[in-house]
């Protein structure tokens, strides 16, 4: 009874409010205490994975951002057995942290990811942020590699009247029965399929170079 001074302990500190000091000290303090309690009571979230989306083109890293700081500075690589993310298909993922926040899955050259293929990542709840918190439930990501496509096709020759032969180039392998289901000719004013048989090409190189000419209303074309 009859003390003017008043000790709040919070965050680490304490901080004395006395005669002639400013008051609001102590409201200040207090928010920042609450501040602190409510973010440490957070959830963890997953802020972003990268790749995402559909047609992602050929990479060698994922990505897996947080929403706060998850380790300190120093020791940045991983083993897998440390790391609570799977991903599938499975990959032989080299694990480093890139900051605080932000975890990578790094590929060889030679592993990188597949064409065609649709990925899942899951992070489990056993990731554990600096502050404690963990994941309420697994975040799970999906993306899909670049599908096969066609870049260039153009008349070859004749084989015989009636009968002509097409070079097709796609922007990855492909199979031959993929391209006879998928790929065939249509009058220009419509009606039916006319299937293609396909088989590689002989000459298979380097698509050929086009030229555009002054006035752009022809092509050279250098095969």
């Amino acid at each position: 009874t009859g003390r003017r001074d008043a000790v709040v302990t919070g965050m680490g500190t304490t901080m004395n409010s006395a005669r002639g000091q400013n008051p609001g000290s102590l409201a200040v303090a207090a928010l920042l205490l609450w501040c602190w309690q409510a973010a440490a009571a957070a959830p963890l979230a997953v802020s972003r994975i990268t790749p995402v989306g559909d047609d992602v083109p050929a990479a060698n890293q994922i990505v897996i951002e947080f929403d706060r700081p998850m380790v300190p500075l120093g020791r940045m690589e991983r083993r897998a057995e440390e790391v609570p993310v799977s991903v599938a298909p499975a990959l032989a993922c080299q694990w480093r942290w890139l900051d605080r926040q932000s975890l990578a899955c790094n590929l060889d050259a030679a592993a990188t990811l597949a064409p065609a293929t649709r990925y899942a990542v899951t992070v489990r709840p056993g990731i554990q942020a600096m502050d404690g918190a963990t994941l309420a439930e697994a975040v799970t990501a999906h993306f899909m590699t670049e599908r096969p496509g066609v870049t260039q096709v153009w008349f070859r020759t004749w084989k015989h009247p009636g009968w002509p032969v097409l070079r097709a180039v796609f922007n990855q392998p492909v199979t031959r029965a993929s391209v006879e289901r998928r790929l065939f000719l249509r009058a220009a004013g419509g009606g039916a399929r006319l299937a293609l048989a396909a088989a590689p090409d002989p000459d298979d190189r380097d698509a050929p170079l086009v030229i555009a000419l002054p006035g752009d209303k022809l092509r050279a074309v250098i095969a």
